[in-house]
């Protein structure tokens, strides 16, 4: 199936839709074809439950392997492109399936399997790249994604050194916050009050949090969570 909108029209766009032509797939670099609706059988069509308890019965799936749910994704994905029937004026459009589906199936989650998403299938499956090449590209990501967490990381630590730090040493220099020793049980405060106080307490944390060059990010989110739980008790 082609990716649709929300009055059931194919995108443009779309890369497989079986019902317009032929899909031209690879199991184990072999070139396989999932002819267009025109040309497909059209007695071997199975609706999708049919196809499901089929998939279960040849073994090509356990149970709780995978449901109908995932079916419909990979469909929506297009990587497993199902054939359209019209269904009366309720369901305009329901999806059917062949034994080459269950090929795919089977192809499909084989490469799961190893360790590949969705995006990676549809490069082998359908443009026939090797399971290395898509691996090694797979490498480079999760290296370059270790590297862009890694600069994350060390950016917060270069705004936590330039800004927080300065910014509650000038605090403590400013504001005498041990004469705001506000008993928080002993009543109920207006949302305004509480909003304020609960405020001051964060600062007052925060402050407590940092000793010398270092702010302990860990006890600080301990203590804001506690302060959070105790005010809104107070509103």
């Amino acid at each position: 199936m082609a990716r649709r909108d929300k009055d059931n029209k194919v995108y443009d766009n779309s890369k497989r839709d079986v019902n317009e032509k032929d899909i031209i797939y690879y199991i184990a670099g072999r070139e396989c074809v999932l002819p267009c609706k025109a040309d497909a059988d059209k007695n071997s069509f199975m609706q999708i439950g049919d196809f499901f308890n089929e998939l279960i019965r040849d073994k090509i799936i356990n149970d709780g392997d995978i449901d109908l749910k995932v079916l419909r994704k990979w469909d929506e994905k297009e990587i497993l492109p199902a054939y359209r029937k019209a269904k009366g004026p309720v369901r305009t459009d329901t999806r059917f399936y062949t034994k080459n589906h269950k090929y795919m199936v089977k192809e499909i989650l084989r490469l799961k399997r190893i360790g590949f998403d969705i995006s990676d299938i549809e490069r082998i499956l359908f443009f026939n790249e090797s399971l290395e090449i898509v691996l090694l590209d797979k490498s480079i990501k999760n290296k370059e994604d270790y590297s862009k967490m890694k600069r994350t990381i060390n950016n917060m630590e270069d705004m936590e050194a330039k800004l927080i730090t300065p910014s509650i040493e000038t605090v403590k220099e400013i504001i005498n916050l041990d004469k705001y020793n506000i008993n928080s049980k002993s009543k109920k405060l207006k949302k305004e009050y509480a909003s304020i106080i609960a405020f001051i307490d964060i600062v007052k944390k925060a402050c407590s949090s940092y000793n010398g060059n270092y702010f302990n990010k860990s006890d600080f989110k301990e203590d804001m969570i506690d302060i959070i739980k105790r005010y809104k008790k107070l509103l």
